[in-house]
């Protein structure tokens, strides 16, 4: 007998994959809209989902410049680049997170 799978909710998605790659700066996931958060993205849409723990004592302040540097990613919409959608914090009692929200290819 199979046990149900639990899903993995991160903010307004659902992780749907794992890419099984770890960059210097987090890990990637496959992850399904499940509420419109960010412009262009509807309830299931897929989309690429960076996911970085933050490692420093000021995380609020690590989000405020990540935030910064997302939003002129955003505004740089050009058909050769990946689109950025926005990011978000998924910080809770256990940790810190950051997660960055993109087109998936």
């Amino acid at each position: 007998m199979k046990r149900p799978v639990k899903k993995r909710i991160l903010g307004a998605f659902e992780i749907v994959k794992d890419l099984a790659a770890k960059g210097a700066q987090g890990k990637l996931y496959v992850g399904k809209v499940l509420e419109p958060c960010f412009d262009g993205l509807a309830v299931g849409d897929l989309v690429a989902l960076k996911v970085m723990e933050v490692h420093d004592d000021d995380g609020e302040r690590a989000f405020r410049r990540l935030k910064r540097r997302t939003d002129a990613l955003v505004a740089a919409a050009h058909p050769g680049v990946v689109r950025y959608y926005g990011c978000f914090d998924a910080s809770d009692e256990s940790k810190d997170q950051h997660v960055i929200v993109m087109e998936l290819l």
